[in-house]
């Protein structure tokens, strides 16, 4: 066994992964690096199978790369399945390499799930730890995004990511191996290319080392990630609290931090939240309240003394409640308590039609019980009605006016009582 093979073996005894009632499903392009995976696998003897994306996009040599691949998988005796993902479109402001990224991790994931596979393995080795770490500098990544790839997210693992790209070329060489050379891997214009043909050589030319160094750099600073993330997991226990809909943050707590941007940026970052935005949130956490921050289905919103997170999508997909209006034959005992579902008004008062609707910013009424009208919004916040129950709270109005806050209070100057002659009972359905 070579050395390459017999540290690829300890290494994955090392990852200890729970493969017992499983088979590896090897994610193949047909590359050097790909190729020797089979090959490592195999001769581990690891039950595997192989998956092929076959883009089309370099015509002739897409299906060549296809055929190689069939032909390594029929003369190993493994399973391969092949997806045509030439006629699969691109979404909106993708880039080539996103669309294919999307395509082939989808169908990997749908494979995994379909065929019972225990892994995926990709052929990233330290090479592409090292192009990422420079793309992810450039995009202005924090700690996850500059400590090289990992070997284990989920059902992926990428267990080459020990070795270089001169390492694995050794190995293929010295085992005759066959693979395919992708053209575009020689041109620049790529931003991968270019690093990997012009930065990374360059520092290793002024440091010798650079590439080992870096990944011994990438390997400290995963073990000081796993520390921040028990601390991140500890400090939500005691800042996070579930609320319908999302979860609370108490201000007094975040503030408490020496840098509370950071830390809540790595509370809310899961729901698509920025770090810029963080900032900016931060610099207005002792700000009035109504501050609000979008990030596809999810809400922030400053209020009081903690902050918001909540799914807006319950609000899209809320439907609007039915009103039913009733003229009853006699008063209602007002002695009794009323269902918060069930308002009493006085018809004839109510001269316009009686419509619902969801509040507005503007609108005021007149509580009853109350002197004087009052804005909806500070009547709602007074009553703590939280702020994702107040994103779907609905009034009903006559005309112009608002004669009832749903679940909350009617307008006294339209309220029923004993002496009423005709009263409306409106209740929702």
């Amino acid at each position: 066994m070579s050395d390459l093979a017999k540290q690829f073996s300890e290494r994955m005894t090392k990852l200890q992964l729970p493969v017992e009632t499983g088979t590896f499903l090897l994610c193949v392009s047909g590359g050097i690096d790909s190729i020797a995976m089979i090959s490592l696998f195999t001769r581990a003897g690891y039950s595997t199978a192989i998956a092929h994306v076959n883009y089309g996009y370099r015509g002739v040599e897409s299906d060549e790369d296809e055929a190689l691949v069939r032909q390594v998988a029929a003369r190993s005796g493994l399973r391969c399945f092949v997806l045509d993902a030439s006629g699969l479109p691109s979404l909106k402001g993708e880039s080539l390499q996103m669309t294919a990224r999307r395509i082939r991790y989808q169908w990997f994931g749908q494979l995994l799930r379909e065929q019972d596979f225990a892994f995926a393995a990709t052929a990233h080795h330290a090479d592409d730890a090292l192009e990422t770490f420079f793309i992810n500098v450039n995009r202005g990544a924090g700690g996850k995004g500059s400590s090289g790839l990992s070997y284990k997210r989920e059902q992926f693992i990428k267990p080459l990511l020990a070795f270089s790209r001169k390492e694995i070329q050794s190995y293929a060489t010295e085992n005759q191996l066959v693979w395919r050379e992708d053209a575009s891997n020689k041109k620049d214009v790529y931003l991968r290319n270019r690093i990997r043909h012009k930065i990374i050589p360059a520092l290793n030319e002024v440091f010798p080392d650079f590439s080992k160094k870096i990944q011994e750099t990438f390997k400290r600073q995963k073990r000081e990630r796993k520390l921040l993330d028990y601390f991140l997991e500890e400090t939500a226990k005691q800042v996070k609290k579930e609320v319908p809909q999302g979860f609370e943050i108490s201000i007094a707590s975040i503030l408490q931090f020496p840098d509370p941007a950071i830390i809540l940026f790595e509370l809310i970052r899961a729901y698509g939240f920025k770090m810029h935005e963080c900032e900016q949130i931060c610099q207005k956490l002792t700000n009035p309240s109504g501050q609000r921050y979008l990030s596809g289905d999810w809400q922030l919103c400053i209020e009081g003394r903690r902050v918001l997170i909540f799914n807006t999508l319950n609000q899209i997909l809320t439907q609007t409640p039915e009103l039913e209006v009733t003229e009853l034959a006699e008063p209602p005992d007002f002695t009794k308590e009323i269902p918060s579902n069930i308002a009493y008004l006085d018809g004839d008062l109510c001269k316009e039609k009686l419509q619902i609707r969801k509040w507005r910013n503007a609108d005021y009424f007149r509580p009853s019980g109350m002197n004087g009208k009052k804005l909806l919004s500070d009547f709602l916040r007074e009553q703590k009605v939280p702020f994702p129950d107040r994103q779907n709270q609905y009034v009903v109005t006559c005309g112009e006016a608002i004669v009832w806050v749903v679940n909350h209070r009617i307008d006294g100057r339209f309220a029923a009582n004993s002496c009423t002659k005709k009263v409306l009972m409106l209740r929702l359905c």
